[in-house]
């Protein structure tokens, strides 16, 4: 996601999921990922799934919040 390859990032953070589906960065790579392609409710769902399992990271919360706040 860092080099703008968004969706190798995607499929990546897809693939990390499913091989370890309680991993937290897998999940809020994935909502990165799907922010940038301006996906909010699936992005969401993503960064909902993360904190289910890393319920205290900061900045995992702050990412869920900026993409909750309606758009003007």
């Amino acid at each position: 996601l860092a080099d703008g390859d968004v969706a190798g990032a995607v499929a990546d953070a897809t693939r990390a999921a499913e091989l370890s589906p309680h991993d937290a960065d897998a999940w809020k790579l994935w909502g990165d990922a799907l922010v940038v392609q301006r996906k909010r409710e699936a992005a969401l769902e993503k960064y909902n799934e993360a904190l289910r399992y890393a319920p205290h990271w900061a900045a995992l919360k702050q990412a869920r919040d900026v993409t909750a706040k309606p758009q003007s």
